[in-house]
């Protein structure tokens, strides 16, 4: 009796001062806050009007803000802290900039910036660091600077023109290395600059440099440099059919596929060969890796740690006992993270989709994040079982090859599915092992 009295006096009390709805009387979880007045914020719109020339916006947690960002005549500084702020905006610009600016702090976290228009649009001397700069309409520009306006851009950008620059349209491949900020790449044109963190490799360069920021060039072969940051665009097959492919061997690095395709190779040669290497690759765009025979359409031999993330899609293929990604043939996978992207991974002939060449192992394999992955292992028409969508190749033995371990996280969507076996020969797991002698190869997951 007393609790059902109690409840229509507190709603008639709420009414009575004005507050109709509930979420405005409930105490909110604060968000960021201004450094200089220690003031605290549950909306970050409430911050940005607020916040005046000179202060600092810090993170207190990870944010998605559906609306755009303007800075309009102050020059403020974000601290991420180590969070993430993702602006996603409508029609316009995820950032936009006039005579203001923002200053990342240092120290891990990232702002991605997504508009339908632009990604992040400056002028009049505007100017600010990102992490992502994404466009998303058809015709949008991902980053745009104009009458003396600086953007610098620590990750990818994406968009159908990727920079304009003073109303000049640039590719990431028209860019140079900066000698005013060292370890970027340059766009330039009249007074506005928009650098790019690293350097770029460009496919369809016909007559590459020896070397440029990250990687040496010789033969057919981009070997990639001990701690660099690279990312990677357009064709090895435009304007004319090359052998053009990268190698990371023995290197840690981090590198983006960007709208990058690397097809049409030769016996034993991968697009993407890692030895010995430790390699972050994120993937933006559309991408398109495609093996020689016995190669790996990413191949990582034993002792290589793989970790992919991004947004983009990558299709990895193997030739002929290559796994999509992962081993060639008789290779072991080595050590594979996926956590982000749209990923399709074909082995071919016996090949895993992920993992084992034909007659190798699957190395250890982790799928996790908001990754998409479909793999499938490739089918045999010699006297091999077919290999596994994710897991170890196949092969003619009377013993699989091993599993070694394979994890894959609910918030990952994933479609594997096994490679048939020639007749006789036993079909590869969905997830587990490839095809053996006559035995189908058993399920791990």
């Amino acid at each position: 009796m007393f609790k059902k009295a109690i409840i229509p006096t507190i709603l008639a009390g709420l009414l009575l001062f004005g507050c109709n709805d509930f979420d405005c009387c409930i105490p909110k979880v604060p968000i960021c806050k201004i450094v200089e007045t220690g003031k605290q914020y549950a909306q970050l719109n409430n911050a940005l009007a607020d916040i005046t020339t000179g202060q600092t916006l810090l993170l207190l947690q990870d944010i998605d803000h559906t609306d755009g960002i303007v800075i309009n005549g102050i020059d403020i500084t974000l601290d991420l802290d180590g969070f993430t702020l993702n602006v996603t905006s409508g029609p316009g610009a995820g950032l936009a900039l006039n005579n203001g600016s923002l200053t990342l702090v240092a120290g891990g976290g990232e702002l991605n910036i997504s508009g339908n228009d632009y990604g992040v649009y400056a002028a009049n001397g505007g100017a600010a660091t990102v992490t992502n700069a994404t466009a998303t309409g058809i015709t949008g520009i991902g980053v745009y600077a104009d009458t003396g306006a600086e953007i610098t851009i620590e990750g990818t950008i994406v968009g159908d023109t990727y920079i304009v620059v003073s109303g000049t349209p640039k590719g990431l491949h028209e860019g140079a290395p900066s000698l005013t900020k060292i370890g970027y790449t340059e766009y330039v044109a009249g007074t506005s600059y928009v650098f790019l963190k690293g350097g770029v490799i460009d496919m369809a360069n016909p007559t590459p440099a020896a070397s440029g920021l990250g990687w040496t060039y010789a033969g057919t072969v981009y070997a990639i440099i001990d701690g660099a940051t690279v990312t990677v665009v357009r064709s090895n097959q435009l304007p004319a059919i090359s052998q053009r492919r990268i190698v990371v061997d023995g290197a840690t690095a981090s590198m983006t596929l960007n709208g990058a395709t690397i097809t049409g190779l030769s016996l034993d040669h991968s697009p993407l060969l890692l030895l010995n290497a430790n390699l972050t690759l994120t993937i933006a765009g559309t991408n398109t890796l495609t093996a020689g025979g016995f190669s790996a359409g990413i191949e990582t031999q034993s002792g290589v740690v793989l970790t992919i993330n991004g947004t983009g899609t990558l299709t990895a293929t193997g030739g002929h006992n290559g796994a999509g990604i992962g081993g060639g043939r008789y290779e072991a996978g080595g050590t594979i993270d996926i956590k982000g992207g749209t990923i399709i991974a074909n082995g071919a002939y016996g090949g895993a989709g992920i993992g084992g060449g034909i007659g190798g192992e699957s190395g250890n394999i982790t799928i996790g994040g908001n990754a998409k992955v479909t793999a499938t292992g490739g089918g045999y028409v010699g006297a091999h079982g077919g290999g596994a969508g994710i897991g170890s190749g196949g092969t003619n033995a009377l013993t699989p090859c091993a599993v070694n371990s394979i994890l894959i996280s609910s918030t990952a969507t994933v479609v594997a599915t096994g490679g048939l076996g020639a007749p006789g020969f036993g079909k590869g797991a969905n997830i587990g092992q490839g095809g053996y002698g006559s035995n189908d190869g058993a399920e791990y997951l």
